[in-house]
């Protein structure tokens, strides 16, 4: 419930969405046409593998972890975006109990997807901001995929129902800004770098 709605508010401030699922992507298309869901994107995903939210990075020109949200429903959901080291929410309407959900680490909890609405800046806001202080997800040009304001990662409105966050805080994966597997990548160009110049 509520998800066209925030669907259409996520893309009114120039992000971008795209659906990954464990479906086969010809039926997950075929879903969200009939939903008239307007997305940018439909992606099939071998969660909690995260090859499908770089996929979904690829497709909608987004370069930093820092821009994501995965969002779902399941354990497996969380442990993609986890895998791939993007911001995590569980929502909890789906089958898979809160215990579980919350035993995934995900960086928010949603009671229903519509609580996400309480975490993105007003339209006026990014309207009036200029560019280079705006989250890089009201850009329209860039484009992100479901990406909260910096301000509400940090500390999400206390508003009626469970919106929480956990502290505990994948640093590792943020300060750099990428996935885990191009950090490391990175350090080992480094190192050949290093070994270069002895």
């Amino acid at each position: 419930p509520g998800t066209t709605s925030v669907f259409e508010a996520l893309r009114a401030r120039g992000m971008r969405v795209v659906i990954g699922s464990g479906f086969d992507e010809a039926i997950v298309r075929e879903v969200v046409q009939r939903l008239d869901w307007q997305v940018d994107g439909v992606v099939a995903a071998r969660r909690p593998r995260p090859e499908a939210i770089f996929q979904a990075m690829a497709m909608t020109d987004v370069d930093s972890v820092r821009d994501v949200l995965k969002v779902g429903d399941t354990v497996a959901d969380v442990e993609e975006g986890r895998n791939a080291g993007v911001w995590t929410a569980a929502v909890l309407t789906g089958t898979q109990g809160e215990a579980a959900l919350r035993s995934a680490r995900p960086d928010f909890v949603f009671g229903a997807v519509a609580d996400m609405l309480r975490l993105l800046p007003p339209l006026d806001a990014a309207e009036d901001t200029p560019e280079d202080a705006r989250p890089t997800a009201s850009r329209s040009e860039r484009g992100s995929v479901l990406s909260p304001a910096p301000a509400a990662a940090e500390a999400p409105a206390a508003a009626e129902g469970p919106i929480e966050r956990p502290a505990e805080k994948r640093e590792d994966v943020f300060l750099r800004g990428q996935s885990p597997r191009r950090q490391q990548q990175e350090e080992e160009e480094e190192e050949e770098d290093g070994g270069l110049q002895k």
